[in-house]
C-alpha cells in the first residue's frame, strides 16, 4: 500500500539531504529561508501499464483489490541569490542528479516504497527579485511506485472446496458425455 502521509514527511527530508539545502513542499506552509532552498511539488502521477485485479481471501471473505503501477513526476526547483557556478540553483540540482544513483540513496527510496526512475535536464528559471538577479532552475525526478486499493465495502463470500457427486457426467439433452470424461474429479477424502 502506497503510504501518501509518509511521502509528505520523509520526501523533503531525503531530498534536503541530497541537495544540501533546506527542502519544503511547494505548496505547503513552510520556514523562510535566506540562503538556498528547494520545493518539491509532485506534477504527474501517470500510470504504467494496466491494472492488476487481484482477489484475497480471508477467513471465507472475498476482497477484490486493484494493483498498478505508477510514475510519480517530482519537480524540483532551487532558488539560490548566490551567483557563482558552485552555489548556483543548477549546481544543487546536478548535485541531486548525481545522487540519487547513490547505493544509499535508492536504498532511501526504497524504504519509502518508492524507485529512482530517472531525471530530466534541468531548466534555467532565472529571474529578478528585488532588483538583483537570482538564480532559479527546475529539474524533475521521475520515481517509481505501486498503487492499490482493496474494495471492502463490497466483500463476497467464495466456496473453498466442494465436492461433486454424481454417477455419470451428461450432456445437457441428458445423455452421457464421453468415457474419456467420466472420471473422478473429487481428491480423496
Amino acid at each position: 500500500m502506497t503510504d501518501w502521509t509518509t511521502w509528505n514527511d520523509e520526501l523533503p527530508k531525503l531530498f534536503a539531504s541530497l541537495l544540501g539545502i533546506p527542502c519544503d513542499w511547494a505548496d505547503q506552509p513552510r520556514q523562510m529561508h535566506t540562503s538556498a532552498r528547494a520545493q518539491l511539488a509532485v506534477i504527474a502521477t501517470p500510470a504504467d501499464g494496466t491494472e492488476d485485479r487481484r482477489q484475497s481471501t480471508d477467513a471465507g471473505v472475498l476482497i477484490e483489490e486493484i494493483v498498478g503501477h505508477r510514475r510519480m513526476v517530482l519537480q524540483v526547483s532551487v532558488w539560490s541569490p548566490s551567483q557563482p557556478l558552485g552555489q548556483s540553483a543548477r549546481a544543487f540540482l546536478e548535485r541531486l542528479r548525481t545522487r540519487l544513483a547513490f547505493d544509499s540513496s535508492q536504498e532511501s527510496l526504497r524504504r519509502l516504497r518508492l524507485s529512482y526512475q530517472t531525471t530530466e535536464n534541468p531548466v534555467a528559471l532565472d529571474r529578478v527579485e528585488d532588483g538583483r538577479q537570482v538564480s532559479f532552475w527546475a529539474m524533475d525526478v521521475v520515481l517509481g511506485y505501486v498503487w492499490s486499493e482493496q474494495d471492502e465495502t463490497n466483500v463476497g463470500t467464495y466456496i473453498e472446496t466442494g465436492r461433486i457427486t454424481a454417477d455419470t457426467a451428461d450432456d445437457v439433452d441428458g445423455t452421457p458425455l464421453h468415457a474419456g470424461l467420466q472420471s473422478d474429479i473429487n481428491p480423496p477424502e
